[in-house]
């Protein structure tokens, strides 16, 4: 049965993603800047497959027990990589007059959210 359980989570995370791809169009770069634009996009991308996989295992692959070692700043920091970036991309536009600033800042604040999510993924002893 969690199995099934398992499977319709991992195809509707799929179908999450897909509609993110589409709603972010990360082909479709602005021609004033096109950089700064594709590394948001691309970034943001990352991010949220990593954060994806990151609740994936949360879910069903509880971390180890016996070793409970999370700390109140540790919640705190999965908390805000978890939401600063989606936060980032849907409030994007309001800032027309710095956009290229913007989109580099969270470019970085993309890569440090998903690096954060993977170390946390990899140092935890998930079971089963």
């Amino acid at each position: 049965m969690q199995g099934i359980i398992f499977i319709i989570f991992l195809l509707t995370f799929g179908a999450l993603y897909y509609m993110a791809f589409a709603l972010v169009k990360p082909f479709r770069l602005n021609k004033k800047r096109p950089v700064s634009t594709l590394s948001l996009k691309v970034t943001y991308l990352g991010y949220l497959a990593v954060l994806m996989v990151f609740i994936l295992l949360l879910i069903f692959f509880q971390p180890n027990a016996d070793d409970d070692s999370s700390s109140m700043r540790d919640i705190i920091l999965i908390i805000a990589a978890s939401l600063v970036p989606n936060l980032g991309i849907i409030v994007r536009r309001e800032f027309q007059s710095v956009r290229v600033g913007y989109n580099y800042i969270f470019t970085a604040i993309n890569i440090v959210a998903a690096l954060y999510l993977f170390y946390s993924i990899m140092s935890n002893p998930w079971t089963i």
